[in-house]
């Protein structure tokens, strides 16, 4: 039992790895350092006030990665449906997630 879960979990880490390397290889920026700057934070609490005077609620790393995707101009990608709520109410770009997918699941299947 405990070998078909390493196994699985390998498996796991495999297609994660694959995903991340596709998404660099077509030019997205999967990790990297950004040095925060103290106006980020700054237009992060104004992301939050906003979105808290009209009744929605989001972390503070979540509002956080929203200005500074701001300030660079940058896409977000996930999958925490809070993101959506935020996009009515402070500019931020959205990728749709259902279309990539389709993309990470191919390039697991290559990896595997």
């Amino acid at each position: 039992m405990a070998r078909q879960e390493a196994l699985m979990q390998e498996a796991r880490v495999k297609r994660v790895w694959a995903i991340l390397l596709f998404f660099t290889q077509i030019g997205f920026i999967v990790f990297t350092y950004l040095e925060l700057m103290p106006e980020d934070y700054e237009l992060a609490a104004e992301f939050f006030n906003t979105c808290r005077s009209k009744g929605i609620q989001g972390s503070n790393t979540d509002f956080l990665i929203c200005a500074v995707a701001h300030c660079r101009s940058y896409s977000i990608l996930s999958t925490d449906n809070d993101f959506q709520n935020f996009l009515v109410h402070i500019p931020i770009i959205l990728l749709p997630v259902e279309s990539w997918g389709a993309i990470a699941k191919r390039s697991a299947e290559i990896a595997i």
